[in-house]
């Protein structure tokens, strides 16, 4: 009896198997494990972190030119009246200089183009003094160009006004040596009569030179922008 009673538990235990599609050996086989996979860690080109300012980003990388208009100057009467006796650019004494907050702007400037990583090439001002002063305490070296000089005093038909004219149009269309940036440092009346822009003292337009004498306004930079970097 006891056998009988062995043989039709075993076939209940079967027979429930069966009605759930699982054996019995299946039912009692260890759990296995689920694996995982680790995603891969992401590579020096995905975690290189951007500025998140497009202007940044793009001139990093070099190709533009870009026109500073020298920092604040004392605006008095008597400087205003002086900057009309040019005889001697180097004279400083018969010009409208940089005030001491705008030196220190230039400097500043310097110091900002450095730690946002933005490739310095070429450096070209103006003689006059604010301008010249200008690059020099941003980049320490400055190539001096005269026809950078603003026409303000030359005669209406004196074919020099036209020439300067030609030779910042030729500086903005030409780029830059591979991976720089070329900077430029003028007055705004130069700017106007080239691209029409016009910025204040210590403000900036960025150029994308096209070649052939032509270029595009890539982006125009008040006097602050700098500074607000990341």
């Amino acid at each position: 009896m006891l056998l009988g009673c062995a043989a039709e538990e075993d076939a209940s235990q079967n027979e429930g198997a069966a009605t759930t599609g699982v054996t019995t050996e299946e039912a009692t086989a260890e759990p296995v494990e689920e694996t995982i996979e680790t995603p891969p860690e992401p590579t020096e080109e995905t975690t290189e972190a951007s500025s998140g300012n497009p202007e940044f980003d793009a001139m990093r990388d070099g190709g533009f030119v870009v026109f500073v208009r020298h920092p604040e100057t004392d605006a008095s009467p008597m400087s205003a009246d002086a900057d009309g006796h040019l005889e001697n650019l180097s004279d400083c004494s018969l010009q409208r200089n940089l005030t001491d907050a705008g030196r220190e702007d230039a400097r500043s400037l310097g110091e900002d183009i450095e730690r946002l990583d933005v490739p310095v090439g070429e450096v070209l001002a103006s003689p006059y003094c604010r301008t010249s002063e200008t690059a020099e305490l941003a980049f320490g070296d400055v190539e001096e160009a005269p026809e950078l000089a603003t026409p303000r005093y030359l005669p209406p038909d004196d074919p020099e006004a036209d020439a300067r004219i030609e030779y910042l149009r030729n500086i903005f269309s030409t780029p830059p040596a591979e991976g720089t940036n070329t900077f430029v440092m003028s007055h705004e009346l130069n700017l106007r009569l080239v691209s029409g822009a016009s910025v204040p003292e210590g403000g900036a337009v960025v150029f994308e030179p096209r070649g052939g004498g032509g270029f595009e306004v890539f982006a125009t930079l008040p006097p602050e922008w700098w500074g607000e970097g990341s």
